[in-house]
């Protein structure tokens, strides 16, 4: 299984899943017990070009629909925020926005955890375009994009980011997609 770990706000993972897996990432990404808040009113769980109840279901019609039942069906990334810099409310508000931005014809599940005292958003990917069924593939390009949305993103909310270092693979992200 491929595993590529990378960093936005501080510690990032992005995996792939297959069909048999979706359900589990889905369960594990929306616990109720990870994103609902202390007072038990607010869940921090939506569905961008999905219905959040019901994503497994139109995840796997759309590849049905579309014949792209194996191989890397789902993705699985997570960003994290600095302690003590951001509510659960921005935190899961920037999440959503990212993933309509990065992923404008994909569905995807994004859960925001509040459990471990560091806010963080877990999306939960579908790998097959709901327009046209053209696959979304993880690749260096793809995540230096998605880290320089999430970086404008929380830079426009005021939120700090990380500071440029050069990735095991050699890759230095900031200059990899310089900002216009």
């Amino acid at each position: 299984m491929f595993n590529f770990t990378w960093n936005i706000n501080k510690n990032k993972s992005f995996k792939h899943y297959t069909i048999f897996d979706i359900k589990q990432v889905l369960l594990y990404a929306e616990n109720k017990e990870k994103t609902t808040d202390e007072n038990e009113t607010t869940m921090f769980v939506t569905g961008v070009n999905c219905n959040r109840d019901i994503a497994l279901v139109e995840m796997i019609k759309t590849q049905i629909k579309f014949d792209k039942t194996t191989g890397n069906v789902a993705y699985h990334a997570y960003q994290s925020f600095k302690r003590g810099e951001i509510t659960p409310k921005l935190a899961h508000k920037i999440g959503v926005e990212l993933a309509e931005k990065m992923f404008p014809e994909h569905q995807v599940l994004v859960a925001t955890h509040l459990n471990t005292g560091t806010y963080h958003n877990h999306f939960v990917i579908n790998s097959v375009s709901f327009k046209d069924g053209k696959k979304y593939y993880s690749n260096l390009t793809n995540t230096a994009l998605l880290r320089k949305i999430s970086d404008e993103i929380c830079e426009e909310y005021g939120l700090s980011v990380l500071t440029e270092k050069t990735c095991k693979s050699g890759i230095n992200f900031e200059n990899f997609y310089k900002k216009s």
